[in-house]
């Protein structure tokens, strides 16, 4: 009798391991599948950033270039007032 109650025991300890295993495996692949989730959340995160100051900085070079042209532009079309008004007064 007491080598059943033991065989018993040692079966019930067998199926409380296996259970104790089978949650710390839930937990560890929960823990992995959440630490995944974070690391492409971030991934994104720093990706929309690098393309956001990317659109910002080829706004920033369209705006001077904008500028230059106006600059250029006005430069000329003051040439061009002087050559009329030196044209005129000769």
């Amino acid at each position: 009798m007491a080598r059943q109650h033991q065989v018993h025991v040692v079966a019930t300890l067998a199926e409380a391991t296996a259970a104790i295993v089978a949650v710390v495996v839930v937990v560890v692949v929960v823990v992995v599948v959440v630490v995944v989730v974070v690391v492409l959340v971030v991934v994104v995160v720093v990706v929309v950033v690098v393309v956001v100051v990317v659109v910002v900085v080829v706004v920033a070079a369209a705006a001077a270039v904008v500028v230059v042209v106006v600059v250029v532009v006005a430069a000329a079309a003051a040439a061009v007032v002087v050559i009329i008004v030196v044209a005129v007064v000769q």
